[in-house]
């Protein structure tokens, strides 16, 4: 509800807790390319939603973090379920603080990481 645009991929949080998230993403045509794998995009989305969890998660009250850079690696073709796991230290300090989030198929295979600049303080 935070955020209306994420609610509209079709994901599944599979584990939370505070500095931690695990969310899964099932194959399909809305979000499938021209060369029939998981579009590169649907792929940074998840990557977002996985760090944005795990540190958003463990924040407390009257903070917040807010996304001010973002980075994509690649590695194979994703198909199939997918799965976006990260690991993260909080509470984390005043300030950008990197996320780094590591997406995987069903056989385990690393088809890309995700490296995500959030900023966070004191909500306004």
């Amino acid at each position: 509800m935070a955020a209306p645009y994420t609610g509209t991929l079709p994901f599944v949080v599979e584990a939370l807790e505070p500095g931690c998230a695990q969310v899964s993403m099932r194959d399909g045509r809305g979000v499938r390319n021209h060369l029939s794998s998981i579009h590169a995009m649907a792929l940074a989305n998840l990557g977002e939603v996985a760090t944005g969890l795990a540190l958003n998660f463990g924040l407390a009250a009257g903070r917040r973090a807010i996304l001010v850079a973002y980075e994509m690696r690649y590695l194979k073709k994703a198909r199939g379920r997918l799965v976006a796991s990260c690991q993260v230290d909080v509470p984390p300090p005043d300030g950008e603080v990197i996320v780094e989030g590591r997406i995987q198929d069903e056989g385990g295979n690393l088809v890309a990481e995700a490296r995500a600049v959030w900023k966070v303080g004191t909500i306004a």
